[in-house]
């Protein structure tokens, strides 16, 4: 056998996600999965920073914009809670909500965080090495 993992030997775990769901979504292929995973990483990483800043100018309408596109791409990957908090919070941004936006943004970004360490270990385990993961983006 050699170290190279084909699509359907061995499925990854990431606490908190519907890796079955997500794999749905990739057409029911476990390598565009990995793929989907590892640029959701990156791009979570991206957003948290930006929400904050929009938090900081209190620019909801950018705020919506990087809320709705993590609510989708975390629905994308099977990690449904967060979609849901992502989802909420969108709505109040849209609603101009900007006290509960506010006060319920910390617990996004620390849940949004958690999830980004945990796809890192899950990505990390499954190839072995934390940078031969990230040749995948």
């Amino acid at each position: 056998m050699t170290n190279e993992h084909p699509a359907d030997e061995k499925r990854i775990e990431i606490d908190g996600v519907d890796t079955e769901k997500g794999i749905s979504f990739a057409g029911g292929k476990f390598k565009p999965y990995l793929e989907l995973v590892a640029v959701f990483y990156v791009d979570g990483l991206d957003k948290a920073g930006e929400i904050k800043a929009c938090l900081k100018t209190g620019n909801l309408t950018l705020y919506t914009t990087h809320v709705h596109g993590l609510k989708s791409a975390a629905a994308t990957i099977g990690a449904v809670e967060l979609s849901e908090q992502a989802k909420t919070l969108e709505e109040a941004a849209r609603q101009k909500d900007l006290d509960f936006v506010e006060a319920n943004t910390p617990q996004f970004l620390a849940d949004l965080e958690s999830l980004l360490g945990k796809i890192d270990g899950a990505l990390s385990a499954y190839y072995g090495e934390r940078e031969e993961w990230k040749v995948l983006l």
